[in-house]
C-alpha cells in the first residue's frame, strides 16, 4: 500500500510540475492584401478579462508588446509595427509609470515586402507582458504563417 501511495504522490507531483499556466492573452496572425506589392500581416491578441496589455511603448517597468520576425530573404518588413487598437492611459501601481494598455482585444499590423513572386512562410516571435490586479505575466509566443498569393505580386529590385 506504501508503495502504490508513493507512486501516486509521485506521479501528482510530475503533473504540477509539468502543467504550463494559461496566458491572459492568445494571439491570431492573418495575411490581408495591402498596396504596392505589399502584405499585411494582422496579429490580434485576445485579453481574459480582468487582465490588460501593454502598448508597443517602452517605459521603464513593464514589457511592452513587440514582434521579432526570424530573418527572410523571402521578404522585408516595411515600416514599424503599428498599433491599430486604441490604448488606454493608466497610472501602473506596481511599476510607479503611466502606461498605455489594451483591455479585452489589440491588433496590430505589420506591412512586408515580398521579395520572391513564391509563397512562403514567416516565423517570429511575440513578446508581451499582462496584468492584472493582483499579479502580472510575461509572454512569449512563437507564430508562424503562410503567405500565400503572391505571385506576380510586385517583387523588389535588389
Amino acid at each position: 500500500m506504501k508503495r502504490y501511495t508513493l507512486s501516486f504522490l509521485f506521479s501528482l507531483f510530475t503533473l504540477v510540475l509539468s502543467a504550463q499556466p494559461s496566458l491572459p492573452a492568445s494571439w491570431t496572425v492573418k495575411q490581408q492584401s495591402g498596396q504596392k506589392g505589399e502584405i499585411e500581416l494582422l496579429f490580434t491578441a485576445t485579453i481574459d478579462a480582468n487582465w490588460y496589455m501593454y502598448s508597443t511603448e517602452a517605459v521603464d517597468g513593464p514589457v511592452p508588446t513587440s514582434i521579432a520576425f526570424v530573418s527572410s530573404s523571402d521578404y522585408a518588413t516595411v515600416g514599424t509595427l503599428t498599433e491599430l487598437s486604441t490604448s488606454k492611459q493608466k497610472h501602473d501601481e506596481a511599476f510607479g509609470v503611466d502606461v498605455k494598455v489594451f483591455y479585452g482585444t489589440a491588433s496590430f499590423s505589420q506591412k512586408i515586402k515580398p521579395q520572391t513572386d513564391e509563397n512562403f512562410v514567416i516565423h517570429g516571435t511575440i513578446t508581451f507582458q499582462c496584468c492584472s490586479g493582483t499579479s502580472c505575466t510575461f509572454g512569449e509566443e512563437e507564430f508562424e504563417i503562410a503567405v500565400t498569393g503572391v505571385a506576380g505580386a510586385v517583387v523588389a529590385e535588389a
